[in-house]
């Protein structure tokens, strides 16, 4: 009887436990990291271009220049600050959405782990 009543309580707290666990490792909303990873890069490429447009010196934005090689129609001028930041915003949107999808996947394996 106490082999019984000492079996019941251990299996209680690993119930406990394991719900614990479940709540304490939350989902990511992947389309929500995505918006926040695209405004991230967008806003980034946008302020980066803006800075180097107002200092405007010899060779402005040599190195930034070669984003044009990936990024059709980016430049570092003003119309190419917000073509740039829409091609940052993709990329970013698309990183973060990616990221939200893996962690979800693994959270996933892994609560279901804990149920067996």
């Amino acid at each position: 009887m106490t082999n019984r009543m000492s079996n019941k309580k251990e299996q209680t707290t690993r119930d406990s436990h394991d719900r614990e666990v479940r709540r304490a490792v939350a989902r990511l909303k992947a389309g929500i990291l995505g918006l926040v990873f695209g405004m991230i890069f967008g806003v980034g490429l946008f302020a980066m271009t803006a800075i180097l447009l107002i200092e405007s010196g010899p060779n402005t934005g040599m190195h930034l220049r070669l984003l044009g090689n990936y990024f059709i129609g980016y430049a570092v001028t003003w119309k190419g600050a917000f073509i740039g930041f829409l091609w940052a915003f993709a990329v970013g949107a698309i990183i973060g959405w990616s990221i939200g999808i893996i962690y979800n996947r693994i959270v996933a394996i892994r609560t279901n782990g804990l149920k067996k």
